[in-house]
């Protein structure tokens, strides 16, 4: 594993995994959720927090080695 963290490409959309109602709780959790698909590429692996500093250390440690990202949310 490394904990190097990915090179970062931002794009204007990403799928919106985090629902209104995880933004609504006041839990002191982490949540973190994650789609992984089988692609013509490769395998896409596209995660959604409101806590970005771990879901990147979480790509981070599986080796994810490009990411992208949109600017606000």
């Amino acid at each position: 594993m490394s904990g190097e963290l990915p090179n970062i490409r931002f794009t204007d959309s990403l799928p919106n995994l985090i629902t209104p109602d995880d933004y609504r709780q006041e839990d002191h959790g982490c949540k973190i959720r994650v789609q992984i698909c089988q692609t013509e590429e490769g395998v896409e692996i596209i995660g959604d927090s409101r806590h970005i500093v771990e879901l990147e250390s979480l790509l981070a440690a599986a080796g994810i080695r490009e990411m992208e990202r949109v600017l606000c949310g």
